[in-house]
């Protein structure tokens, strides 16, 4: 998808309201067949299962801007909200993860790496990489290219593009990314 948007939208993606229209009917089916000892279970681990989707499928966004952000943001918080009539806050708790990952892009290459190294990581390599391809506005071709070289340099074809600049600083800080993980790896 794009989340590289030109005005600031104040609503979820229409997927997320359908969704959520989706989870209330299931809700209203489990409160009528199941007793309210019961109801719960079947949402349990909803919110870390969609928190993992809406992060592993970063990778599948085109391009990102801080209006994208705040869409991608709002889309987590409508889904909170909505579990929150069915499970318990702490069963919610999960929800603040895919927050605070989309929350990184403000951050930038820099302060993201310096968090990590600071705090730690919370999130895996790959997800990393992904939102800093989308701070750096690489494509998800030039993505996979620049892992291929990753190993051993960037291919002079790549450094020729027509955006040397910001394939060139992604390809520096996807390293610096490597080197910072490196230190977290077993």
């Amino acid at each position: 998808g794009n989340y590289f948007l030109e005005e600031e939208s104040f609503e979820p993606d229409p997927y997320i309201m359908t969704l959520n229209s989706n989870l209330v009917e299931i809700d209203d089916c489990v409160t009528a067949s199941l007793a309210p000892s019961d109801e719960s279970f079947v949402f349990d681990g909803l919110p870390d299962l969609i928190v993992h989707l809406m992060i592993s499928n970063a990778t599948y966004i085109k391009r990102l801007n801080h209006n994208g952000v705040q869409k991608m943001i709002r889309n987590i918080l409508a889904l909170q909200q909505n579990l929150l009539s069915v499970l318990t806050a702490s069963q919610c708790a999960p929800m603040e993860r895919g927050r605070e990952y989309y929350s990184l892009f403000g951050l930038g290459p820099e302060r993201m790496t310096q968090e990590i190294q600071s705090k730690g990581p919370r999130f895996t390599f790959d997800e990393y990489r992904d939102i800093l391809r989308l701070m750096c506005d690489v494509s998800q071709k030039d993505n996979d290219v620049m892992m291929d070289d990753t190993r051993s340099s960037v291919s002079d074809e790549l450094m020729l593009s027509n955006t040397p600049n910001s394939r060139f600083n992604y390809h520096d800080w996807l390293m610096k990314l490597d080197a910072v993980m490196a230190n977290y790896e077993n």
